[in-house]
Order: structure tokens, then C-alpha cells, then sequence
């Protein structure tokens, strides 16, 4: 088999894994969020709409739809871990502190909304797709670089 269809046999292979129905994605979710402990935090990012709540890219930025009760358990559950839970919106800043009121309502205690993406130890969005970290996708079967293949831009801080 040569590169390329191998390459896309592992897609779909990767694909029904990742994909197989709602209740095992939320769980597969719930497995990946890492655990607190003897002080050591980790930063969880979830995404607001379509995550926590219901939106449709035709609803009203500044109106909230119904909450998700599978996002607010989940989030709940990463609060209660001992993680720092940050919600991540595109909605404009000055819906932030609204959106901190509606998921306190909802018995959330988020750390805080942004509209930056923070570092996270993961990332929990209804639009993302996992894309193989430093892959390279080349003749070599798509292996991951080794440190002698990389090649660096220094780029100036800003």
C-alpha cells in the first residue's frame, strides 16, 4: 500500500474512533481531563456556544440560547476535579461578564471568559478537529518529525 492511501486509511480508521456517537464522544471527553492534585492545577478550555449552550451561527450575538445540559455537567464535573475551568467565545468582550452571570445560574464556576485562546492541557469545542501534533504526512508514512528534521524561524517577540 503506498503513503498516501495508507495515510487515508488511517484518517478513517481515526475518524469512526474519534467520531462514534455523541455519549461515547462525552465520554471519551471526560476520560481525557486530567486529574488535580497535591496542588498542581490544570487549566480546561471549553468553547461557549454550541458547547454550553445552544447557537446557530443566524442567532443573535447577544442573546443566549438554552443551556446544554451535557456541556454544564461536564463542565461542572471539571470544577469539581479541582481544574480551572476557561470558557473560550467569539461572542465580543462586553458579553463576558453576561456569560460568567448565565453560568453561574447555571452552577458553573468558570475561572474566567476570553475571547484568547489560553494554554491548556485541553481544549473542548463542537467545531474542533484533533490533528496529529508535528505531523508531517510525507513519504515516511506520516511519521512525526525527529529533532534533526526540524527546521526553526526565529521570530522577534512583539
Amino acid at each position: 500500500m503506498d503513503g498516501d492511501a495508507l495515510y487515508e486509511r488511517r484518517l478513517r480508521e481515526q475518524e469512526q474512533q474519534i467520531h462514534p456517537d455523541p455519549l461515547t464522544q462525552i465520554k471519551h471527553i471526560q476520560s481525557q481531563i486530567p486529574k488535580a492534585s497535591g496542588g498542581k492545577q490544570f487549566t480546561v478550555c471549553m468553547d461557549f456556544d454550541g458547547v454550553l449552550c445552544q447557537h446557530e451561527t443566524s442567532d443573535p450575538i447577544d442573546e443566549i440560547g438554552p443551556p446544554l445540559l451535557p456541556g454544564i455537567k461536564l463542565a461542572k464535573q471539571i470544577v469539581a476535579s479541582g481544574n480551572k475551568l476557561v470558557i473560550l467565545t467569539a461572542r465580543p468582550e462586553q458579553m463576558h461578564n453576561t456569560i460568567l452571570g448565565w453560568l453561574k445560574g447555571m452552577g458553573v464556576k468558570a475561572y474566567e471568559v476570553t475571547s484568547k485562546k489560553p494554554p491548556a492541557a485541553i481544549y473542548i469545542d463542537d467545531r474542533a478537529e484533533k490533528f496529529p501534533k508535528n505531523f508531517t504526512g510525507g513519504s515516511n508514512g506520516g511519521q512525526k518529525t525527529n529533532g534533526s528534521q526540524k527546521a526553526r524561524t526565529k521570530t522577534s517577540r512583539f
